[in-house]
């Protein structure tokens, strides 16, 4: 899953969205399904890439959203 992360927009300096933050966190979910749905095993480093990918995302999200005005 490694392979597939995105460009992190915060560090490249472009102005992302919360919504855009919201898709790329969805599409990072929906990919992993679509990797792991036809195994009948996963190894942990790769639902541990799955969950770290999430994990900064979300956190990035966080950061946007306090960044943005009301």
């Amino acid at each position: 899953m490694a392979e597939q992360r995105t460009v992190n927009p915060l560090v490249v300096g472009s102005s992302p969205t919360l919504p855009a933050m919201t898709k790329q966190i969805t599409d990072i979910i929906d990919n992993a399904i679509k990797q792991i749905s036809g195994k009948q095993l996963v190894s942990s480093s790769e639902m541990t890439d799955l969950l770290l990918d999430i994990r900064l995302q979300h956190m990035l999200a966080g950061e946007l959203a306090k960044t943005q005005p009301v």
